[in-house]
């Protein structure tokens, strides 16, 4: 069973799920993590390649590119 996650990382995930949204340009202008990062984070917080990939797909980026 997995570990349920503090405070901060929750906030962590929620600002990866947020950056998959933003456009690359829109992430880099904002600051804080890429799209590379939010998908490394997002793993080891236990999320999927498939689920990763629906959201990539969901946001319109092209997800070979940050997998």
């Amino acid at each position: 069973m997995k570990r349920p996650l503090t405070v901060p990382e929750q906030h962590q995930r929620k600002i990866a799920l947020d950056t998959l949204r933003m456009s690359e340009v829109g992430a880099r202008v904002m600051g804080g993590m890429d799209h590379r990062e939010a998908v490394r984070l997002l793993k080891y917080f236990g999320y999927s390649d498939t689920d990763i990939r629906i959201r990539l797909k969901a946001a319109g980026h092209d997800h070979t590119k940050f997998m």
